[in-house]
């Protein structure tokens, strides 16, 4: 259960505020349910909760889970936090915004959860895992084999993404630009192709958060202007590209114990 998930996760060192914890349970007590992007719901926000969860860990915008959900499908349960202030409808606004973003190599938004208390995105679980891993990881003790064609492939799916976020006339005012690309956000499907995420959520999130904590690959514009721009994208897209190349790995996207880095932007 994701409650217990949180306890475990506290327990290593990973302190989950109390206030949290209720929320759930205030989440769990409310009439209100998830609200799918296009299916017809299959499950409820009662079965996310009850469901196995596996924490993945504490990102930008909040604590993600993988979540089992039974006799469905594994999810990734996203926890949001540090929000804009912004109206019910203004939430539903953006999100529905952000479902309607359709790419071959978008990691598409499944559902949301909102109520005054908790608000949770779900996506699908990415079954092979994010390209960090991929360049960087070793699996089963053995490092996983990256051929060259494989990373020209991936190069060619995200710079595909990006051209559809830059480009897109529907819904320009919020997804674009990403603001956050890196390898660690670059996922993998069952057939191993790339999909880029957490696109379009720097419309949800608060301006002082957004600027100390987002932006991996802090381009020269970035450093003056304190603003994320198209061409910063490319220019993260650049330093993802030697990243992906070189197999080093960039001091600005470092995760936790890790020491082995170059400052790939220099």
């Amino acid at each position: 259960m994701l409650n217990e998930a949180n306890k475990e996760e506290a327990g290593e060192g990973e302190k989950i505020i109390e206030a949290a914890e209720r929320s759930i349970v205030v989440a769990t007590e409310e009439s209100r349910n998830l609200i799918f992007m296009e299916d017809e719901p299959a499950f409820g926000i009662g079965d996310v909760l009850r469901a196995s969860a596996e924490g993945l860990g504490k990102g930008i915008f909040g604590n993600s889970y993988k979540a089992k959900v039974s006799g469905g499908p594994s999810v990734v349960v996203r926890r949001l936090r540090d929000l804009k202030p912004m109206t019910s409808e203004e939430f539903k606004r953006q999100l529905q915004m952000i479902g309607d973003m359709k790419h071959p190599n978008l990691l598409p938004l499944l559902a949301y959860y909102y109520s005054n208390e908790e608000k949770f995105l779900l996506y699908n679980y990415a079954a092979k895992g994010n390209l960090f891993d991929r360049i960087h990881g070793e699996r089963g003790g053995d490092r996983i084999p990256f051929k060259w064609n494989e990373r020209l492939s991936v190069a060619r799916g995200i710079a595909r993404a990006l051209e559809y976020l830059h480009l897109n006339t529907k819904c320009q005012s919020i997804v674009v630009p990403h603001g956050n690309l890196k390898s660690l956000n670059d996922l993998f499907d069952k057939n191993d192709k790339v999909l880029i995420s957490d696109y379009g959520l720097t419309s949800l999130l608060a301006l002082p958060i957004a600027i100390q904590h987002m932006v991996s690959y802090k381009s020269p514009e970035y450093r003056n202007r304190r603003k994320v721009s198209k061409q910063f994208d490319v220019w993260s897209y650049g330093c993802l590209l030697l990243e992906l190349l070189t197999g080093k790995i960039s001091t600005r996207t470092t995760p936790p114990g890790v020491n082995d880095t170059v400052d790939l932007c220099n």
